[in-house]
């Protein structure tokens, strides 16, 4: 039968090696870069979500989200909430870095809305306070609480740079030791889930703080009473 492989082995791999050294230089080199296609990744399909898991992995998750923050040129407002458990933040290095990190992103012009969770255990509002109270001299922060009360069990994280990135997190009351945290970086995800899932829970919260200025004094009294 025309075009049958021969019967003989030889004759086969003979066949073989002549078609192989044959075949058109630009058909290897295209054949060559269809292989390099599949083999190496693009540069930009890495996946922007990333997960970081229990308290060390808050940690970092928290230490990269302020990075980035700092190298955002222009000034924005965090939004940030957690009624977890603050193990993860109360460590003495750990807590100084934060801290650190925390007073440059509001000196660099950036503000922050929060929610305070202020029905937190003493020894966790004592740490709650020191962190923030040397925070509040930028005069850069708004602070809102919730007066619904919750069920304590189901525990949320969830912080927002809206032009940079978000962290979203769950725990079950205080195990937070394999609770995944997840980090995102994708402007829609940002936007349309997590910038509204902050503004749905602000919107029934009430300002923590008031601020008057001297010649306010009757309001600050008519508030007081």
């Amino acid at each position: 039968m025309e075009g049958a492989f021969p019967a003989d082995k030889v004759l086969l791999a003979t066949a073989l090696t002549r078609w192989l050294s044959e075949t058109d230089a630009g058909e290897k080199t295209s054949l060559a870069s269809d292989a390099k296609i599949w083999k190496t990744p693009k540069a930009n399909s890495q996946p922007t979500d990333t997960l970081y898991y229990g308290r060390t992995g808050k940690q970092d998750a928290v230490i990269r989200f302020f990075t980035e923050i700092l190298r955002h040129e222009e000034p924005q407002t965090l939004l940030l909430f957690s009624d977890e458990n603050m193990d993860w933040m109360t460590e003495p290095e750990y807590f100084q870095q934060w801290g650190t990190l925390l007073m440059q992103i509001l000196q660099k012009g950036n503000h922050i809305k929060i929610i305070h969770t202020v029905s937190r255990k003493g020894q966790e509002m004592d740490a709650a306070i020191r962190g923030w109270l040397p925070l509040y001299t930028t005069d850069r922060i708004h602070p809102y609480y919730c007066p619904e009360p919750k069920d304590g069990i189901y525990r949320r994280t969830l912080f927002i740079a809206p032009e940079t990135a978000a962290i979203s997190s769950f725990s079950i009351q205080d195990n937070t030791d394999a609770a995944p945290n997840l980090y995102v970086t994708d402007p829609e995800a940002i936007l349309r889930a997590f910038t509204k899932e902050f503004e749905g829970y602000i919107s029934i919260c009430k300002p923590l703080m008031q601020k008057y200025s001297p010649l306010a004094e009757n309001s600050a009294y008519q508030t007081i009473l």
